[in-house]
């Protein structure tokens, strides 16, 4: 992940979206694999994962990453579930979050 591209998520702040040096971002430590960060202007918490289709994900990330391409290459849910060794109801509450961040990535582009 590239860290520079990390910023103040809190809309409130005067640093809100700039990223870089001018983000002025602490790191604050880890937290399930991910840098979570600290706005020094509003003093905000985030994880580096905010944003991403990554983010609320507990499952580890090669799983995950894994699953989801399965999924992307047709696999059906309860197949993917079988080869990732993960019950389908996870696969299935990961869905509505992907699919959220592939539209706004297609929107972007």
């Amino acid at each position: 992940m590239d860290l520079s591209t990390c910023y103040c998520r809190n809309r409130h702040c005067r640093r809100y979206g700039q990223s870089g040096s001018g983000a002025r971002l602490e790191s604050v430590g880890w937290h399930r694999g991910a840098r979570r960060w600290k706005c020094l202007e509003c003093g905000h918490r985030f994880s580096s994962r905010a944003g991403t289709a990554y983010a609320g994900i507990r499952t580890p990330e090669g799983i995950y990453r894994k699953s989801i391409h399965h999924l992307a290459e047709g696999v059906s849910i309860r197949a993917t579930g079988r080869l990732m060794e993960i019950d389908k109801d996870t696969v299935c509450r990961w869905l509505p979050g992907v699919g959220r961040h592939c539209r706004r990535l297609r929107m972007y582009f």
